[in-house]
């Protein structure tokens, strides 16, 4: 083990790591080379021992969340997606209530569920706010 607590293989690894990088300051492989020498080391590393890490961490890798597939996404916010593209954006106060008067008529019932009507409207018209109508 040296003073970073490594043993010689590992310290071999991290030295050519840091040349790679081209870290020079904490490579002590660089200390006593000649700077105008520096790039011909790493491509002499790069070349004997490939281009990619074998101790540290790529440098500047952010670890990004993996993209969802689309076909991933729940099945709720599929038909939201649905409702929103189908949804009447221009739309004015009577217009809702006509919609309203309407939806009983069409589902053969003298009565309608107040539920089942206000989900209608939602589904009917884009960003529906009751409140906003008057």
């Amino acid at each position: 083990m040296n003073d970073l607590s490594l043993c010689d293989e590992c310290f071999a690894k991290l030295e050519r790591d840091l040349i790679r990088a081209r870290d020079w300051d904490y490579s002590a492989t660089i200390f006593m080379t000649p700077q105008e020498q520096f790039e011909a080391l790493r491509e002499r590393v790069i070349r004997d021992y490939g281009a990619d890490y074998e101790l540290i961490a790529v440098p500047n890798a952010v670890d990004k969340p993996k993209r969802k597939n689309k076909r991933s996404h729940s099945w709720e916010t599929q038909r939201r997606r649905e409702i929103a593209v189908r949804a009447v954006r221009d739309y004015s106060t009577e217009d809702v209530l006509q919609a309203a008067r309407d939806f009983p008529q069409r589902q053969d019932e003298e009565w309608g569920n107040a539920s089942r009507v206000m989900q209608h409207l939602y589904e009917t018209f884009y960003k529906l706010k009751p409140k906003r109508l008057g």
